[in-house]
């Protein structure tokens, strides 16, 4: 049910390429509190959000809320699995502040969670890869 739900957003949000910041907003704030209410969500659902969701943390609006939806998915399902995500998408990201806010999720997750419970050598190659980012 929730992999339906968030595809349909995916749908509407023409594959996460929406503009209208009121339409992000109401997104960010459905994955929080699908992240927040429910016991149970598979890797696939998160997986379909996971691009949305790091291309948008570098939003000084929204890295709050972000922020807080990884935690709360971390803790559904696995800490590496959403670390894996992070690394994967913020890495791609050319912004520096999305760069820094991947940067600053994966702190707080291995602050909550431990390390290990993290992909260690991907956290290493991502700092690598943010402190050689050509805007400081």
């Amino acid at each position: 049910m929730i992999e339906s739900v968030v595809k349909f957003t995916k749908s509407k949000m023409k594959d996460w390429k929406e503009s209208n910041l009121n339409l992000i907003k109401e997104s960010i704030a459905l994955f929080l509190l699908i992240s927040q209410n429910c016991e149970k969500i598979n890797k696939r659902a998160v997986a379909v959000i996971m691009p949305f969701i790091c291309d948008k943390i570098g939003d000084v609006k929204l890295v709050n809320n972000i922020s807080e939806t990884i935690m709360n998915l971390s803790e559904i399902v696995t800490p590496k699995f959403m670390s894996m995500q992070v690394i994967k998408y913020c890495s791609q990201a050319k912004a520096p502040n999305t760069i820094k806010e991947g940067c600053n999720v994966l702190i707080r997750m291995t602050d909550d969670f431990g390390v290990m419970n993290m992909a260690i050598k991907e956290m290493i190659d991502y700092g690598i890869l943010a402190a050689n980012n050509t805007n400081p």
